[in-house]
């Protein structure tokens, strides 16, 4: 199997489509909003990048060369895909079958590649989340925590519909700085969530409690900047003195955001952290995975 849609991805389980596929097409399968999108399986992974095996971290992008017949199904999928996008772009996302472990959620270790607007831009982006499969960081990661990455790593790789948020973050079901359980986190900023998860900027935080669903507390951060494209180019822009000093969700944004992650919270039976965007009056889920230490 080499593509799949996300839609039926929880018909096929991790080893095939990937952590994060699994559990976002799960949720999208309980009617959550997820954004639309295809993956290509570990299968192809491994298929591809076997030869290569013995280079480890070595391996360049200009090393792999893809199938014609999986060239030609890949962009029959992209072109439908496009077809009920809005902005014509999608988003590249890694998608590990080791992701999202509870003892080790490989958080920060592979690459997204953002506002991918050709099928060329595609091929070169699934190479470079193949590639970040075997860097020296993730191999020190994984030797960290023990884990096999001969017997173990695959990657799939999903492939979503590009959304472009006015705001968005990350939620914790469970406040990670002091481990209370009764306290639902949020760090927010400003456009893409690429700036909260790469701890680029300092987000503005809420902090919501759980049993009484009311807002406790929350801070405003400085939220430096803001990720934008200029063309085929990501640029990181100073945001203006009203961004800085204004709120990026409304209280009621904030309690509809810690509810969502609850309702999650209790389709998985464990606490998470959860990626969301959100688009005008649209609030998406773009991760879902449980809360590490």
């Amino acid at each position: 199997m080499n593509i799949v849609s996300l839609q039926k991805a929880n018909q096929w389980g991790v080893s095939i489509v990937g952590a994060k596929s699994y559990h976002l097409s799960c949720l999208l399968n309980k009617g959550f909003n997820v954004p639309n999108g295809f993956i290509i399986t570990t299968d192809v992974y491994l298929a591809i990048m076997e030869p290569y095996a013995s280079l480890g971290s070595k391996i360049r992008e200009e090393d792999i060369s893809f199938p014609n017949q999986f060239v030609q199904d890949l962009k029959f999928e992209y072109l439908r895909l496009l077809e009920h996008s809005e902005g014509g772009s999608v988003a590249v996302r890694s998608s590990g079958n080791m992701e999202d472990l509870s003892e080790a959620s490989f958080a920060g270790q592979y690459i997204t590649v953002l506002e991918v607007k050709t099928f060329e831009q595609l091929l070169d982006s699934i190479k470079k989340c193949w590639l970040s499969a075997v860097n020296e960081q993730v191999l020190e990661y994984m030797d960290n925590k023990r884990l096999d990455y001969q017997q173990r790593l695959a990657m799939a790789i999903l492939v979503q519909q590009m959304i472009h948020p006015r705001a968005a973050g990350v939620v914790f079901t469970r406040n990670p700085v002091n481990g209370d359980e009764e306290e639902v986190m949020i760090n927010a900023s400003i456009g893409i969530g690429e700036a909260v998860v790469s701890g680029c900027v300092t987000p503005d935080l809420y902090v919501i409690s759980r049993s009484r669903k009311q807002l406790i507390t929350k801070e405003l951060g400085e939220k430096e900047s803001k990720l934008q494209w200029l063309g085929n180019t990501e640029q990181w822009v100073l945001t203006s003195d009203q961004e800085r000093s204004s709120y990026c969700l409304s209280d009621s944004e904030a309690l509809q955001i810690s509810q969502l992650a609850l309702r999650i919270e209790h389709e998985q039976q464990y606490p998470v952290d959860v990626e969301f965007a959100l688009d005008n009056n649209n609030l998406f889920i773009l991760q879902a995975r449980p809360i590490t230490v």
